[in-house]
């Protein structure tokens, strides 16, 4: 792996072309029936191991190098605590072992010799970046929801439906203190103020 501090830490999985082709050879040349050296299949099985968590790793660093753009900007710093527990753990793959890492041209390698480390690393970050995409997707769809609500807001006519307006008003109330009761309340300001707006907006038109 390798992170880019100039590129704004942009993380990128390399590994050899001669990986992947060994990886097809050794399974060609045993579905055409020709037996295969204990020696080499030991290298091919270790190698099998090392691409599998090379395509994993690369998918992972796809959503990693995406992530801000992911994210909805004013619920940003409602995300900040799990994204960085995860920007952290990317950086800093220490597990039973330590990989091999160095700083080359403004740049962090690390790589890994032992494919039981990688595939330790590999699952927690997996986890952890499939937690943050279901808390995004969750806090996208009560924004788009509230969105929704406080839009219908301007269909209502306030002097003739009061009553109607305070009601849809409270609901959409209800639904950001469901989702911000149990976090941070500085991580929640952004998000509150943009909501306050959108209300605002509705109430003036």
């Amino acid at each position: 792996m390798e992170f880019d501090h100039e590129a704004g830490d942009l993380l990128r999985v390399n590994y050899s072309e001669n990986l992947v082709t060994l990886v097809k050879d050794g399974r060609a040349i045993g579905e055409l029936g020709f037996p295969v050296d204990d020696k080499i299949q030991k290298i091919i099985e270790r190698a099998k191991k090392f691409y599998k968590e090379g395509v994993c790793l690369k998918q992972i660093a796809n959503f990693y190098n995406s992530m801000s753009s992911q994210i909805v900007d004013c619920q940003k710093p409602m995300m900040i605590e799990k994204a960085s527990l995860f920007d952290q753990k990317i950086q800093n793959p220490y597990l039973t072992s330590e990989p091999d890492m160095r700083n080359m041209d403004g740049k962090k390698h690390i790589t890994w010799k032992n494919p039981i480390d990688i595939e330790e690393y590999t699952k927690t970050i997996r986890e952890m970046a499939n937690e943050l995409i279901r808390e995004n997707r969750k806090l996208k769809k009560v924004h788009g929801d509230v969105i929704r609500e406080v839009n219908l807001l301007m269909n209502i006519d306030l002097l003739r439906n009061e009553a109607l307006w305070k009601d849809k008003a409270n609901t959409i109330k209800v639904m950001v203190e469901q989702e911000t009761k149990s976090r941070p309340p500085n991580n929640c300001k952004l998000w509150l103020i943009e909501i306050n707006n959108q209300i605002y907006k509705s109430l003036e038109y």
